[in-house]
């Protein structure tokens, strides 16, 4: 259920009636007026509390975290070789979004990160390389791909994903496979990390240290990134509710797996990173 649009936000009253609106008949459950105080609470985000509460498509038209002219600065013609050693991310989801596997090798004679990308949905429409039917995504694609494509070419040594949608998936990469694996949980300090090293990648100067190959759809996924620098780092979302951002996700987790390999490398099989 949708709530009103166009009402004037900064009015308790009008506020309180949107919330209504939007909860129906649950509104007579629902604690309003805490949403009205998480609503006049400083460190609310408007755009989110709109999609969320209200359950309305916002769009940001300020605050674009990497420009398209930062991003074709990083594009190059380096190829990854055979066997070279890879960090790979991930970053899933089941329904309307999309699941994005980025890889990343870290160039010992440029230092820069090259990056290859590859990006799953249900949705025709939304920026992708492979469309999945059905209305739901399956995310053993991902696995098959990363056994097929990615185990016979390279040494992967290192997947760094996403705790919600691909846990399962990171297990049985773990245990079948042998890789050494790494749950990340989005809001962690060391997924703040990753976010704050990828724009501090792209914006090195005349040499940026991500390189990339001008994939079209992982420039798509760039173009809809906002962010918002605040006191624990870059807070990175959509632009839009409908606008999926998962390959920049995977790849700011891939670019640290590369930069960070040594440190990490040596943990278990299997770990998690929470509780931090």
């Amino acid at each position: 259920r949708q709530g009103p649009t166009g009402f004037d936000f900064d009015n308790d009253d009008l506020l309180r009636a949107a919330l209504r609106e939007a909860y129906g008949a649950a509104a007579e459950w629902m604690d309003i007026e805490r949403l009205l105080a998480e609503a006049r609470d400083p460190d609310t985000d408007r755009n989110d509390f709109v999609r969320y509460f209200l359950n309305v498509p916002t769009e940001r038209t300020e605050g674009k975290w990497i420009s398209d002219e930062a991003w074709r600065a990083c594009r190059g013609d380096t190829e990854i070789p055979a066997l070279a050693p890879l960090a790979v991310g991930v970053d899933a989801a089941h329904t309307r979004d999309t699941t994005a596997c980025v890889w990343s090798w870290l160039d010992p004679e440029t230092g820069r990160v090259v990056q290859r990308s590859r990006v799953w949905s249900c949705v025709k429409d939304k920026p992708h390389d492979v469309f999945v039917p059905g209305g739901r995504l399956d995310n053993d694609l991902v696995v098959a791909y990363i056994r097929e494509e990615l185990i016979p070419s390279y040494s992967i040594e290192i997947v760094l994903g996403d705790e919600r949608y691909f846990s399962d998936q990171l297990h049985e990469l773990s245990e079948d496979d042998g890789l050494l694996v790494v749950e990340v949980s989005q809001g962690s300090a060391h997924m703040n990390a990753a976010w704050d090293e990828f724009y501090g990648h792209v914006h090195a100067g005349p040499e940026p240290r991500i390189e990339h190959d001008g994939d079209a759809t992982y420039a798509a996924h760039i173009r809809n990134a906002v962010g918002i620098r605040a006191e624990r780092g870059w807070k990175v979302s959509k632009r839009t509710t409908v606008a999926p951002i998962d390959a920049v996700a995977a790849g700011s987790m891939s670019a640290y797996g590369a930069v960070h390999l040594e440190e990490l490398a040596p943990a278990p099989a299997h770990r998690s990173w929470r509780p931090l």
